[in-house]
């Protein structure tokens, strides 16, 4: 019997482990990726246009993960467990592996999807000495007096966030009445950190209300509405910083409020992780918002209690960094703890700067972040699907491989007039020759630093097409572009070895270029034109007929090339430079058309009508070459201008004089027909012709 018996236990006991082997195991969830900012305003990093973005790439657990182990307590007790569990280093999640080779990044534009470069990436906490790389906090505390006798506590973590501020971090300090927002400090840098502090001090007690009902949802979303839409629209600022996170200090009470319940902070909470602020928020940037949500025990009813707890709960979004914790009355020293757990997770993020050289016409955009190879089996996001970035297409610029395109120049022996250059780069026009434009940048042009400068620009484009500055497309594919380049020797800067062209690219259904500042543009290796024929007649000796001759076909050909030159190229309606010169207000039919030509022994030089002539002695600057050791670099500027020739000195060393009287340095100075100009001991002498009318 005894026998039995042990067999019986043997049989049970193996029919509970095959029973315990068969139980379905529990499905570990596959890390995931967010995308928490996408920036575009990085702008150019090593020649190539970049965005940066902001990735959280984590493993990260559930609340009810984290705090499983106090689910047999009750009451203070369990609260107390909870934040042990909650607040421990690294209870939210590990940090995966950010490995370059399987990181797949695209934007789609219409229904074809372009790869990005990864250029660089590095965690979060290691950046934070480049520019932008912090945290914006909305730090929200609620003064209501039913959070109890914890009120101290919740401005001691308030107080402790805005002690921690890094360099590029911001903070905003809120406070929440009964049903209304009490005070609001507005967007600090961490030079109005003393400014944010005394804000927070400055509530020194709870406001009491009477009111049995409380709109805390209400409340909390009219604070994150008010200052993230803020965020990036203040005047006068530095850009904010490229990561964003809300901190809610508060009991949760909301009495019998219907919206301020679990389910009501749930949906806030998928607004805030999805980057939008309610429903109908789609024309700003997508800004996914951490929510870090500390609560309090309120002074209240144990229904009223539960509710609160399940809010303030619910509220937090850990998969992209959001965090949960309580604080109790007498336990300000958790402050360093929350904050440490906080920072601490950010510092896990990635900051990743991809070259990324097409964009779409419109303001918004689709992004892809996949990864692939990866044992972990990481999930991508997808989510940034036509959504606006917040920047001009237009100012994004070109991805030119300059150095590859300088380097085919050389080769060749430089670029020269009436030839033909070709560009080298990631371009995104396929093969439509109607898009691509060429501009040369004469000498002495002077350049805006900065793109941002609209006027500036707009100033630059109007002269280059007055001088007719302009080269149209011969072949064009997705990785170059072939010009044929003006005829005009006004493109050519510098002399012998040191001949030089500047140019700017354009894509004019785009209305993107590859720079129109001086840090941008082009310059590649020129020639000049080769007249082979000349000496062979002199040498010949054909005589002054056949000079005379040749240069009279040459002079005819030339015109019937420029005629032609000029009627056949038209710049697309989309092109930014594709304005009008400003050459003269009165009509065609009674508009003549002037030039100035100046003449001595250094040359003759042709001024425009409604463009500018620099003169001196520095090839880089200038157009008018005057080599005469007292000519200054930058001597004087020639304009023609309502058909008045104008002459304005430089401030140059020598001075400049117009029919022998020395001229005030920076006015200009009329310079009639027949006038002697000059500039050091170079004499130029002026003369206005009239080389047509327009009909």
């Amino acid at each position: 019997m005894m026998v039995s018996r042990n067999g019986q236990r043997q049989g049970l006991l193996l029919l509970a482990v095959i029973g315990l082997a068969l139980l379905p195991r529990t499905a570990r969830a596959a890390p995931e990726a967010h995308v928490l900012r996408i920036d575009p305003r990085t702008s150019v990093v090593d020649g190539k246009p970049t965005i940066t973005t902001v990735i959280d790439l984590t493993d990260a657990q559930r609340a009810s993960q984290i705090t499983r182990g106090c689910a047999g307590k009750s009451g203070d007790e369990q609260l107390d467990c909870m934040s042990e569990a909650l607040e421990a280093p690294g209870a939210w999640g590990k940090a995966q592996a950010f490995v370059p080779g399987d990181v797949y990044f695209s934007v789609k534009i219409e229904e074809s999807s372009y790869p990005a470069e990864l250029l660089h990436y590095a965690r979060f906490g290691e950046s934070h000495d480049e520019p932008r790389v912090g945290t914006a906090y909305l730090l929200v505390v609620d003064a209501d007096a039913r959070g109890g006798k914890a009120f101290d506590e919740l401005k001691a973590v308030a107080t402790q966030f805005v002690q921690s501020m890094g360099t590029n971090d911001w903070v905003d300090v809120i406070y929440l009445g009964t049903n209304t927002i009490i005070s609001d400090s507005g967007w600090l840098a961490l030079s109005g950190q003393r400014v944010a502090l005394d804000r927070i001090n400055a509530q020194l007690q709870t406001v009491s209300s009477k009111d049995r009902t409380r709109p805390l949802l209400d409340l909390i979303k009219q604070s994150a509405l008010d200052a993230f839409k803020a965020l990036g629209s203040l005047d006068g600022q530095a850009p904010p910083p490229l990561h964003q996170a809300m901190v809610i200090l508060s009991s949760g009470y909301g009495g019998g409020d219907p919206s301020t319940t679990g389910p009501g902070a749930s949906e806030l909470s998928k607004y805030l992780s999805g980057g939008r602020l309610d429903a109908e928020n789609n024309a700003l940037p997508k800004m996914p918002i951490p929510i870090i949500s500390i609560f309090t025990p309120p002074n209240a009813q144990p229904e009223h209690t539960q509710l609160a707890r399940s809010f303030m709960e619910n509220l937090a979004n850990p998969t992209i960094g959001g965090f949960f914790s309580v604080i109790r009355d007498e336990q300000a020293s958790h402050s360093a703890r929350i904050v440490d757990a906080v920072r601490s997770r950010f510092a896990q993020m990635i900051v990743a700067k991809f070259a990324m050289s097409c964009v779409a016409p419109s303001t918004t955009q689709s992004f892809s972040l996949l990864f692939r190879n990866k044992s972990e089996n990481i999930l991508g996001d997808s989510s940034f699907s036509n959504v606006p970035l917040g920047f001009d297409p237009g100012q994004w610029p070109l991805d030119i491989d300059a150095e590859l395109t300088r380097r085919k120049a050389q080769e060749q022996g430089g670029v020269r007039p009436s030839g033909t250059v070709r560009i080298l780069g990631n371009f995104c026009w396929g093969n439509d020759l109607s898009r691509p434009e060429v501009y040369f940048i004469p000498p002495g042009e002077n350049l805006p630093r900065d793109l941002s400068d609209q006027a500036a620009a707009q100033d630059v484009q109007k002269r280059l097409i007055a001088l007719d500055m302009r080269g149209r497309a011969l072949q064009v594919n997705s990785s170059f572009v072939e010009f044929k380049i003006p005829e005009s020797n006004q493109i050519l800067i510098g002399e012998g070895e040191r001949r030089t062209v500047r140019l700017v690219v354009v894509d004019s259904k785009l209305r993107r270029t590859s720079g129109l500042t001086e840090a941008t543009v082009l310059t590649l290796k020129a020639q000049d034109i080769p007249l082979p024929l000349l000496p062979i007649f002199i040498a010949a000796g054909g005589g002054g007929i056949l000079l005379l001759g040749l240069g009279l076909l040459l002079r005819r050909g030339t015109k019937k090339a420029t005629v032609s030159s000029s009627r056949g190229y038209v710049p697309s309606e989309g092109s930014p430079y594709a304005r009008p010169a400003p050459v003269s207000r009165v009509p065609n039919s009674e508009r003549t058309i002037l030039r100035a030509v100046l003449e001595g022994g250094a040359g003759r030089f042709i001024v425009l009508a409604g463009t500018d002539l620099k003169a001196g002695r520095d090839s880089t600057r200038v157009a008018a070459l005057l080599s005469h050791h007292q000519v200054s670099g930058l001597h004087a500027t020639f304009r023609l201008e309502e058909r008045v020739l104008k002459v304005r000195d430089e401030s140059s060393t020598s001075g400049t004089r117009v029919d022998g009287r020395l001229i005030v340095p920076g006015t200009w100075e009329v310079v009639s027909d027949g006038a002697q100009v000059a500039l050091g001991s170079e004499v130029l002498t002026a003369r206005l012709e009239i080389v047509g009318k327009r009909s």
